[in-house]
């Protein structure tokens, strides 16, 4: 780390230091509330809610935060420093520095209009089955934290209305749910295009594609080729090699391993499989 992290009067005029909240304090307690004055013309606070979540992890006694935040209270009341706080839950923020610091950060005419944007399109809702219910017509996306998630919305919307067309996308190296073609379908437009793919369409160019001989390019790459696995797990079947051996020696992960071997002991359940010598 240069020394001038350790003497702000060091940076040049024309400079843009970048530090942490907690180096921003320790700067400020050793000079007091007078550092940067008159030399800084733009603070810029990133996820700048953190400030006060931090301050919960340290004593009031040694908290250099709430050194940091007195130092802001000091700059919001001058003109000559202009401060950008960046957050996605600003009300943390209007908690910390109330007025006189954010009075003017809305005029009474904008504050009017956010009310009533905010009463015309705000809807709470008592439960996730209350609001899946009030889903308007036409397309939409709902994220999820989970799959499982994606998966219990995805039910309760068909029970709900079973006309309405649901489909799930995740992470495309997830090995313990593998996407089929439709989701990869999605997936690739929303990323090639930014739209969900019309399904009238993609009917039509799956149909082509069929025509054309091409269906094999259709979706995900396979990790191997179904016959072959067949044949090399036969000999998991008749106890010649063991699956965590057979597993390392074709490089596969153990989901998709398992799910290999899943579709082989349901496909050949009451058929002879192909063996490596057929």
């Amino acid at each position: 780390m240069p020394e001038a992290w350790g003497d702000w009067y060091n940076f040049p005029e024309d400079s843009v230091p970048i530090m942490t909240y907690s180096k921003m304090a320790h700067l400020i307690k050793g000079r007091g509330n007078s550092f940067g004055l008159g030399m800084l013309k733009h603070i810029v606070l990133d996820e700048c809610h953190n400030l006060k979540i931090y301050q919960s992890f340290s004593k009031p006694e040694d908290n250099v935060l709430i050194v940091l935040e007195n130092w802001l209270k000091n700059v919001m009341l001058r003109t000559d420093i202009k401060i950008t706080a960046l957050s996605a839950t600003p009300k943390k923020i209007y908690v910390m520095f109330k007025e006189p610091y954010v009075n003017n950060i809305l005029s009474e005419t904008e504050r009017k209009s956010l009310r009533t944007l905010k009463n015309k399109y705000e809807k709470k809702f008592a439960s996730m089955s209350n609001m899946l219910s009030n889903l308007p017509v036409g397309r939409g996306v709902i994220y999820t934290s989970h799959i499982h998630k994606m998966k219990e919305y995805s039910d309760l919307i068909r029970k709900l209305d079973n006309k309405k067309n649901v489909e799930m996308i995740w992470s495309r190296n997830n090995d313990n749910h593998v996407m089929d073609n439709r989701q990869w379908e999605i997936w690739d437009s929303i990323l090639r295009k930014s739209a969900i793919p019309d399904e009238t369409r993609q009917k039509q160019g799956l149909q082509s594609m069929k025509e054309r001989g091409e269906w094999d390019k259709y979706g995900r790459p396979a990790v191997m080729d179904f016959k072959r696995f067949s044949e090399e797990y036969s000999k998991v079947k008749d106890g010649t090699e063991k699956p965590f051996d057979l597993m390392r020696r074709l490089d596969m992960k153990k989901a998709t391993f398992y799910q290999y071997a899943k579709r082989y002991n349901a496909e050949y359940a009451t058929t002879k499989p192909p063996t490596a010598t057929e």
